[in-house]
């Protein structure tokens, strides 16, 4: 067999406290490779998915400015229609813009 075939399935390590050869074919290199190709994209999933706490008090109160204006903003278009603060089906607009609100954000842009 030439060198280069050999080189290309059979690697070497050596271990200088126990002055020992240890060979490793490629399947046993490939598996290392798995592993720590596995182990990095563990590693930066579980670093990219956190957030800090100031990065979570920031969103929360992001969400409630959004949601504050919806609501003033239902609240002027009901004013414009002449509905509020009670419906025409009796209901009241503070709960139906709450409602709304709460499943568009966007509901009175």
């Amino acid at each position: 067999m030439n060198r280069n075939y050999l080189a290309n399935y059979i690697s070497c390590i050596y271990n200088h406290q126990s002055n020992q050869l240890l060979i490793l074919s490629g399947k046993e290199i490939n598996m290392i490779k798995n592993i720590l190709v596995t182990l990095c994209v563990l590693g930066l999933t579980a670093c990219g998915s956190s957030k800090s706490d100031s990065d979570k008090q920031l969103e929360k109160e992001n969400e409630e400015l959004a949601l504050n204006a919806c609501i003033e903003k239902g609240v002027k278009y009901y004013k414009d229609l002449g509905s509020y603060p009670t419906l025409s089906t009796g209901e009241s607009a503070d709960l139906k813009i709450r409602e709304k609100c709460d499943f568009n954000i966007n509901m009175f842009d």
